[in-house]
């Protein structure tokens, strides 16, 4: 299984874009592999937990709009650095990851990056995207990383086609 995390509303963000994309592959098979989608809440205390529950996932990649970027950005590392309120007004609280101050993402960043003709990118920002890339990554027990998106999105074909190349495979049709 493949699991694609988006995340839920926040801020001036009403329809965020990345839980339209993963749930556009919902249940699509892909190189094999069930794509799995959650969208996440925008939330300190309890909001990364859903990325981990359950089966061991072949890839793990979470997916986050970047409201002030006009392209695609695979993030390379994840820092413990956070700032910010949440939906529900919380400030952040410390990472619950042991984890050192970078996390490298698991996965090739390269590859994922040429197949969705994206940047690869050195700074996931101070928000849950930041610690999605610092804190699942750091946790997951399969290869993972973390991509933000511009508000226009990406195109769910462009994915499943990356997805597909990362898993050594053709896409299959739904």
């Amino acid at each position: 299984m493949i699991r694609l995390t988006g995340f839920g509303p926040f801020r001036d963000v009403v329809d965020n874009p990345s839980s339209r994309l993963v749930l556009a592959l919902a249940g699509r098979s892909i190189a094999g592999h069930r794509v799995e989608a959650r969208v996440l809440p925008v939330r300190w205390r309890d909001g990364l937990d859903g990325a981990l529950r359950g089966d061991t996932p072949a890839l793990l990649i979470g997916f986050g709009v970047a409201t002030r970027r006009t392209r695609v950005a695979v993030e390379a590392l994840g820092t413990p650095h956070r700032e910010g309120t949440d939906v529900d007004g919380a400030l952040p609280s410390p990472s619950r990851v042991q984890a050192g101050d970078h996390v490298p993402a698991t996965l090739d960043v390269s590859q994922l990056a040429a197949g969705l003709d994206a940047d690869v990118s050195q700074d996931a920002g101070t928000y849950l995207c930041n610690a999605w890339a610092h804190d699942v990554v750091a946790q997951a027990p399969c290869p993972a990383a973390f991509v933000h998106i511009p508000p226009a999105g990406l195109a769910p074909e462009r994915l499943a086609s990356a997805l597909a190349t990362l898993l050594g495979a053709a896409p299959r049709p739904r």
